[in-house]
C-alpha cells in the first residue's frame, strides 16, 4: 500500500508529499478512510499483528553455556508462536539484549 502520510521530527503526522490528489480533496479523505478501514477490518478479524520490537535476542549454543553467546535476529523472521513466547519462562527469544545476557549469566551459574 502506498503511504498517505508523512511523519514529522516531532512525531506528528501530515499529508504525504506524493499524493495523487490534493490533501484537502474528497479523494484524499476517501483514500484515508479506505486505508483505515482495511486496518480496522484486519484488527477485528485478529489478523493484524503489532510487533513489540524490531529485533529479538537469543542465545546461540544455549546447551553449552560456556561457549554460548547472545545474537540478534529481525523479529520478522520469527513464527507467530515464537513471537508470542518472547520473554516468557523457558523462552528462546528475548525483547532486549540485557534480558538475554541476564539469562546467559544465569545459565553460567551467575558468573
Amino acid at each position: 500500500m502506498e503511504r498517505l502520510t508523512k511523519t514529522y521530527s516531532d512525531g506528528t503526522h501530515g499529508a504525504s508529499d506524493s499524493l495523487p490528489c490534493g490533501e484537502n480533496s474528497y479523494d484524499y479523505k476517501n483514500l484515508l478512510i479506505e486505508k483505515l478501514g482495511k486496518y480496522e477490518d484486519l484488527e477485528e478479524q485478529d489478523r493484524l499483528v503489532i510487533l513489540s520490537c524490531k529485533y529479538v535476542y537469543y542465545i546461540v549454543d544455549i546447551n553449552n553455556p560456556k561457549y554460548a553467546m547472545v545474537m540478534k535476529r529481525p523479529i520478522r523472521e520469527l513464527a507467530i508462536y515464537e513471537i508470542e513466547d518472547i520473554d516468557k519462562e523457558n523462552c528462546k527469544y528475548f525483547s532486549t539484549k540485557e534480558k538475554a545476557e541476564a539469562k546467559l549469566k544465569e545459565l553460567r551459574g551467575g558468573e
